[in-house]
Order: C-alpha cells, then sequence, then structure tokens
C-alpha cells in the first residue's frame, strides 16, 4: 500500500457487524464509516448496544460478526490497543479515541 493511498483510507470502518449475546441479538448490520477529522458520537437508549458495539472495537468482545478495520487493517490484528486507542468512561459517556501515529 503506497504512502498517498494510505492518507486517504478512513480511519475507522464497520462493516455490517452484528453481535449476540446467548439468544440476545444486540446489534444488527451496523456499518458506517469514520473518516480523519470526523466527530461521531453514539446515540440512543439503555440497552440499546452502545457500550457494546465499543467494547467489540476495543477488541474485548471478539466473537462478532462483520468487519471492523482501523486504518485499513482489520481489528483481528491489533495485539496492542494502548499504543492506538485512548478510552475514557466519564460520567456515564463513552468516549473513544482514534490517534494517528
Amino acid at each position: 500500500m503506497s504512502m498517498k493511498s494510505a492518507k486517504n483510507l478512513p480511519v475507522l470502518e464497520l462493516k455490517h457487524v452484528s453481535f449476540a449475546s446467548g439468544k440476545n441479538l444486540v446489534l444488527k448490520d451496523i456499518s458506517c464509516t469514520v473518516n480523519k477529522g470526523d466527530f461521531i458520537g453514539l446515540i440512543g437508549p439503555n440497552g440499546s448496544g452502545k457500550t457494546t458495539l465499543i467494547k467489540i472495537m476495543l477488541g474485548i468482545y471478539k466473537n462478532y460478526a462483520g468487519e471492523i478495520l482501523i486504518g485499513g487493517v482489520k481489528l483481528s490484528r491489533f495485539n496492542q490497543w494502548s499504543k492506538s486507542v485512548m478510552f475514557l468512561k466519564k460520567q456515564q459517556a463513552w468516549i473513544l479515541f482514534f490517534l494517528q501515529q
């Protein structure tokens, strides 16, 4: 991959992500793209899957369907999240920052 094409890659891509906890389908077919400089927020009622989605993106929950790419690289290829992600929980709000190296 050339440097020029890497600069144009989305920071985060979710492609048809689904997740079930037991028999309960928590997330179904979630897709989105986050580009450098974008600000995103997850809004929804209690139990709608916001925290689950963040835990999937952090690699805490691994048994999801679909594909997650960070800078064009599959999530499963990341070993040490501390180098790429800062995760904060404050006053019941989850904030996820993807840091560019």
